[in-house]
This record gives structure tokens, sequence and C-alpha cells, in this order.
């Protein structure tokens, strides 16, 4: 009787089960999906805030070399009225707010077009951004399982910013602390995230590199619409 010849190579490798994906598996090829489509998103973010910021920019020196009797005229009556204390109100009231509203830089920019020395209205911005920052901090730790409140921070570009809060944390709020990110909602998000409150007040100290950076490049750009 004769023997059946064992199958070569290529006849076993045919003949071998197909792999079986495994839980494990699955779950390590969703989380890479998932950490790539985040770094995808973070940088649309960060372009899209860049580009804003130059056209923000650029229409600022329009208007001040368009108007330039009304740009100074407003800004001497803005520090005559409100003073550095109004600088530090509007950047604290727009840190706190959760959705993106009109830029903070315009009022540090009007302190400085109004007479306010540079580093004293750089001063009171950043006392106003991290006034704004804790704060938002603080009502996002109550607030944010609110179901109004969680469809604001999720709504737009305000999920990316909270899925990237939830996963970086404090990384994501270093993004918005130095970047023209919305720092109010990265903060709103952070605690909802429940970044841990010395860890956030550490982190949003990078404001102050970002509030003199650009308070210079506004007064460079208002100056030479001006003259």
């Amino acid at each position: 009787m004769s023997r059946r010849a064992p199958p070569d190579g290529d006849a076993a490798q045919a003949e071998a089960p197909p792999a079986v994906s495994t839980p494990e598996s699955d779950g390590d090829a969703l989380s890479a999906d998932s950490s790539a489509l985040a770094d995808f998103q973070a940088g649309r973010l960060v372009i899209r805030a860049v580009v804003g910021a130059l056209l923000l920019l650029g229409l600022l020196a329009g208007t001040c070399y368009v108007f330039k009797t009304e740009v100074l005229s407003a800004s001497a009556a803005f520090v005559d009225i409100a003073g550095g204390p109004g600088v530090w109100l509007a950047w604290a009231l727009l840190d706190l707010a959760p959705v993106p509203l009109i830029p903070q830089d315009v009022f540090s920019t009007l302190g400085v077009l109004g007479g306010m020395g540079f580093w004293e209205s750089a001063a009171w911005a950043y006392a106003g951004s991290l006034t704004g920052g804790v704060a938002s901090w603080f009502l996002s730790r109550r607030l944010a399982h609110l179901p109004l409140v969680h469809r604001v921070l999720t709504r737009g570009s305000g999920q990316r910013v909270y899925d990237l809060a939830h996963r970086y944390g404090a990384w994501a709020l270093a993004a918005g602390a130095v970047s023209p990110l919305p720092y109010g909602l990265a903060a709103w998000c952070c605690g909802a995230a429940e970044l841990r409150l010395r860890t956030f007040v550490v982190v949003s100290l990078l404001r102050g590199p970002r509030i003199l950076f650009y308070l210079w490049l506004f007064e460079k750009g208002a100056v030479n619409a001006l003259s």
C-alpha cells in the first residue's frame, strides 16, 4: 500500500487556516486610527487658527489705515474710560466664554494705541486671561455634565478641541495657550476632562509669551497703518 507524499511548502501554506482577528488586535488598530485622526484634527485646527490670526491682523491694519482718526479717538476714549481694568475685564470675559466671540487682542492693542504702555497693557491682558481661564475651569467642572453645556462644547470645531482635551489633557491646553486656538474653549474642555487645577494653572502661564507676541505683532501692524 503506497503512502501519500507530504504536501509541499506552497500546499501547506495554502491549507493553513486564515488568521483570526482578536479583540486585542482590533482594539490596537482602532487606537492607532483614533490617534492618527486626533493628530490630523489638531493640525487642521492650528492651521485654521493661524490663518484666522493673519486675516485678523490684515483687517486691523486695513481698519487703521482707512479710519485713522476714528481708531485713535476710540483708543484714547477706551483708555480714558476703562484703562487697565478694562483690558483685564475684556480678556477675562472673552476667555471665560466657551465659544470664540471676538479676538481679545483687539482690546490690548486699543490700550497701546490709546497711550497705555506696552508692558502695562500686556500685564493687564495676562491677568485677565488667567482669571477667565481659571473661572472657565471651575465652571466646567460643575456644569459640563449638563446637556446644554455638553452640546455647546461639542458642536462644530469644539468637538475636535473636546476630543483633544480628553486624549492629551495638558498638551491640548498648551496648544490653546500659546497658539491662536481658542483658549477659553480649551479651558472648558480641560475642565470637563478633569485636568487637575495645579496642572491647569501651570500650563496656562504659557499665555504670557503668546500675549506679548500678538500684542507686538498687532501693534506693529496698526502703527504702520496709522503712520
